[in-house]
């Protein structure tokens, strides 16, 4: 993880004891009464886990936070940002924030729009296209500095990517021609060369449901499909099942682009030399492939996409993302769906071996699912942890609790004793409704 200092455009002060962060903007006396004033006086847009946010004027969100920690660390963010030149289009950007008797709050840029509703607010070509650029720009290779080389896996290929990992509808907005992104609270920087390390760590690492439809990468795209887009297409099998089709084909058209702008990326570093130019070369082979295959879909590819955006809400709705609270737990269902999705994928990889495109995108399917499969070690693991982590908690003696242990460890814990709780009552045969029917192929 890269290092996150307070720098902004100047560097934080007080004035009294208000704490001053400038980040865009360094805010004058006027601007923090009215950002307190908007607070006071003006009807709360949005409320979160962490705050209540409140339309400013001239574009601009003030939040105010509940919780000290989640304004830190926000802050921190949104400012960190900054310092690097991450311009994320139609994305939310820090302008300063202040800290002090008066609680804490944040002011930035607001991201017009609404939640996503296949009904009242649906998406279409022109605000998924704009979406998906603001994606593509956070996946964007960004070169590690030499001075942030942290081993020599970073000087082989010494590159890092943005990630959000909360790219959930309510952290999205769109309007007819436009998609925007906000709340980056949990946004982290990280190093592409340890990311692919992680694929050999064990299963807890392996199945990430971040993974790229190239194995290895992380990829923000991806978060969108499991947190947005599949929760999306759900409700559109319940509500407008005709348009659901043409919907999809129209998705895939526009993630070709998304893929044909990877390849350039990764074209552009590999004729840059160094270490990482025959890996980049691959890496950008591999993106053209993908790229192909999603410009005109046949069914099988579209089949292949649904199965990879199931496969990773499998991983995220099931697993320690969630922390099991009001989730069913269904080993055998996803079991089957891993096994049959492989022997699909194989299959597909062995009949296209006289075909480039065809053969590396059926191969980093296979690949991908391989990876996935481990989801289910991933879950007996988290069992395993869960149960030992809630009988630690029941055998300290209670003359070892100290009143400072118990304060720094009771949320903890007691998270951990209701998520045992419920993981143990949620255990179900029932089988999930998935996106696609992983039964429906025939290979």
């Amino acid at each position: 993880m890269l290092n996150i200092s307070f720098k902004g455009c100047v560097p934080p002060y007080f004035i009294g004891s208000t704490k001053i962060t400038p980040i865009a903007k360094n805010p004058s006396p006027n601007d923090i009464e009215k950002a307190i004033r908007t607070v006071q006086k003006e009807p709360c847009i949005g409320s979160g886990l962490n705050g209540d946010a409140f339309f400013m004027g001239q574009d601009l969100v003030v939040k105010k936070y509940l919780n000290p920690e989640a304004a830190k660390r926000e802050i921190s963010i949104l400012d960190g940002m900054y310092d690097r030149g991450v311009i994320i289009p139609n994305a939310q950007q820090g302008m300063y924030a202040f800290s002090g008797p008066e609680g804490d709050y944040l002011v930035s840029t607001r991201i017009n729009g609404k939640t996503p509703n296949c009904i009242t607010n649906p998406f279409n070509t022109a605000n998924m296209t704009s979406l998906v650029n603001s994606l593509y720009r956070m996946d964007k290779l960004k070169q590690i500095k030499d001075n942030a080389i942290q081993d020599e896996s970073d000087e082989y290929f010494p590159y890092y990517v943005v990630m959000h990992y909360d790219l959930h509808d309510g952290n999205i907005n769109i309007t007819d021609k436009e998609g925007g992104i906000l709340d980056f609270e949990f946004l982290n920087y990280y190093h592409l060369s340890q990311n692919m390390m992680r694929q050999k760590e064990g299963p807890q690492n392996a199945c990430d449901c971040n993974f790229s439809d190239i194995p290895g990468i992380t990829s923000n795209l991806r978060g969108f499909e499991y947190r947005t887009l599949s929760p999306y297409l759900f409700d559109m099998q319940k509500k407008c099942p005709e348009k659901i089709d043409k919907f999809f084909t129209d998705y895939l058209k526009i993630k070709s682009e998304y893929h044909y702008k990877r390849e350039h990326d990764f074209m552009m570093e590999a004729r840059e030399g160094g270490k990482s130019s025959e890996l980049n070369w691959e890496l950008a082979e591999k993106e053209h492939a993908h790229a192909e295959m999603l410009r005109k879909p046949t069914p099988e590819v579209i089949a292949a996409e649904k199965i990879k955006i199931q496969m990773a809400d499998f991983i995220f709705t099931q697993s320690e993302f969630e922390g099991f609270i009001g989730r069913r737990i269904n080993k055998k269902q996803i079991e089957e769906y891993v096994n049959k999705a492989k022997g699909f994928f194989y299959k597909k990889a062995e009949e296209s071996s006289k075909n480039k495109n065809e053969r590396l995108y059926w191969e980093d399917c296979a690949q991908l699912m391989r990876n996935w499969s481990d989801v289910i070690n991933w879950m007996d693991w988290q069992d395993t942890k869960l149960d030992l982590e809630y009988f630690n908690w029941n055998n300290i003696p209670e003359e070892e609790r100290t009143e400072d242990y118990k304060k720094s460890m009771q949320v903890h814990y007691e998270h951990h004793m209701q998520n045992y709780e419920l993981f143990n009552k949620k255990k179900s045969d029932k089988y999930q409704p998935v996106l696609f029917d992983i039964n429906t192929l025939k290979f």
